[in-house]
């Protein structure tokens, strides 16, 4: 699925768990979304829908955003079907 450059910037931004101290730093590209963690570890998600994206690499481990106003709002993590961490977008 291709989304168009306005549908990932809407995504993009820093979340942070609602369960600890974790940040992810969220970023637009070309036909994908770049998701940053703290140390340096980063990973690339493609789109499969408006609003789910598959980690690339991973066949069962997607990222699940919410919008709200037409922004990304909230983004859950999910590993074989079940949410395992859930952010918010940090500045709305």
């Amino acid at each position: 699925m291709a989304l168009v450059p306005a549908d990932l910037a809407a995504l993009a931004g820093s979340y942070v768990a609602e369960a600890g101290p974790l940040e992810a730093s969220v970023e637009a590209a070309p036909g994908k979304l770049k998701v940053s963690l703290p140390g340096g570890r980063s990973f690339v998600l493609v789109p499969v829908s408006p609003t789910r994206f598959r980690i690339v690499g991973s066949l069962s481990t997607f990222v699940v955003f919410e919008l709200e106003g037409g922004r990304g709002s909230r983004m859950t993590v999910e590993e074989g079907g079940v949410a395992d961490l859930s952010l918010k977008l940090a500045v709305p």
